[in-house]
């Protein structure tokens, strides 16, 4: 479960620590990798990992040790990289953590990447994403677009059974000024009528 859920879950207090901020850089630097970097993901486990309604696509990351399996192509120290974020980031959701991301491991696991010998000569530049499919967000759109489309069909139509925002709105501004009209101090009525009469 990663932490956004975890503290919407909480039945008591979770108080931030130092790792829950190591554990957001790392998401983030996941988030990039197999976004701009071609990976043996699929457009829809990616879509599952970040874009999913809920953090099944996370929870199958972290538990079901998926992430053993990621391979950035000609890129062994990135691929490294990430997992051993990834294992670090794990410890705190075992049965009993061992709590093992830290500044330092995290640090370390960066400079042992950079300092990688196996580092490609060539880093390729990064890819332009390409989403899966969602079948669930394109019937939404759908399904927005056929209401709003009927709806405004209706209501230029006239067949509505009321009428539009902008003309209720009108009526109920012009009903507010009959009303102002209606009841007028003293002294703001003589001047309206001394303007109306000429004098």
């Amino acid at each position: 479960m990663n932490n956004a859920l975890k503290l919407l879950k909480a039945k008591k207090l979770i108080v931030h620590e130092d790792w829950h901020d190591l554990e957001s850089v790392f998401w983030v630097l996941l988030f990039a990798v197999v976004r701009h970097v071609r990976t043996n993901l699929m457009p829809e486990e990616i879509h599952g990992l970040f874009d999913g309604s809920d953090s099944t696509g996370r929870s199958a990351w972290m538990w079901e040790a998926e992430w053993g399996n990621l391979e950035v192509k000609d890129h062994p120290p990135l691929t490294r990289c990430v997992c051993e974020l990834t294992r670090l980031v794990t410890t705190h959701y075992g049965f009993t953590p061992t709590n093992l991301i830290t500044h330092d491991a995290v640090l370390k696991a960066l400079e042992d990447t950079l300092e990688a010998q196996d580092w490609p000569k060539k880093d390729p530049k990064a890819l332009v994403f390409k989403r899966a499919f969602d079948a669930t967000a394109q019937m939404h759109r759908f399904t927005g677009f056929q209401v709003a489309s009927t709806m405004w069909s209706s209501q230029a139509s006239g067949l509505s059974g009321q009428p539009s925002q902008q003309s209720g709105s009108l009526k109920r501004k012009a009903d507010t000024e009959k009303e102002e009209d209606a009841v007028q101090p003293s002294s703001t009525g003589s001047k309206r009528v001394r303007s109306a009469s000429g004098v």
